[in-house]
This record gives structure tokens, C-alpha cells and sequence, in this order.
């Protein structure tokens, strides 16, 4: 359950990636109806009562890895929370 619920955090950012470049881009992306935010809703609920999901999702992010130096900036998901993985799915127009 947790593995297959990791594979659908990837794919909702997937999802939202291709639903993205064929819409206006003043449009949102996880309006209420949207799939997306249904997406995103079950993602946010499994985290919330799943210990073992987000515990897998903790890992993850203190895992992230700066990226190698011809990046420039870095990598801008170290030191990220689950949370703002969420603000990005919900905010992305």
C-alpha cells in the first residue's frame, strides 16, 4: 500500500506536469473538481494516518541530495517538508 501510494505521489506531479502544458497557464491545476486535487487529497490524507507513508516520505526528503555543481542553484527541494510538496502540487498554474 505505502509503495503504491509513493508511485501515485510521482505520478500526481506527472499528472499535473502534462495537464499543465495543455491548459492556459492562468488556469489552476487543482481546482476543487479538478483530478488532481483529488490526487492531492488522498496524498494528504494517507500522510496524515498512515505512520509508515510518512515516515517513507520523511526519509525522502531528508535524503534529497544537493545536485552537482554545473546546477546552478542547487537542488530546490533540500531541507523541504512533505508540506510544501503539497503547496507546490496546489499552487502549480
Amino acid at each position: 500500500m505505502v509503495k503504491k501510494l509513493a508511485v501515485k505521489a510521482v505520478f500526481v506531479g506527472l499528472l499535473c506536469s502534462f495537464a499543465f502544458l495543455g491548459v492556459n497557464a492562468k488556469a489552476s491545476i487543482a481546482t476543487a473538481d479538478s483530478k488532481c486535487k483529488k490526487l492531492i487529497d488522498q496524498l494528504k490524507e494517507e500522510y496524515a494516518k498512515n505512520s509508515k507513508f510518512m515516515r517513507l516520505i520523511t526519509s525522502a526528503f531528508e535524503n534529497i541530495q544537493q545536485l552537482p555543481p554545473e546546477y546552478k542553484g542547487g537542488n530546490p527541494w533540500r531541507g523541504k517538508e512533505f508540506p510544501d510538496l503539497v503547496n507546490f502540487f496546489e499552487e502549480w498554474r
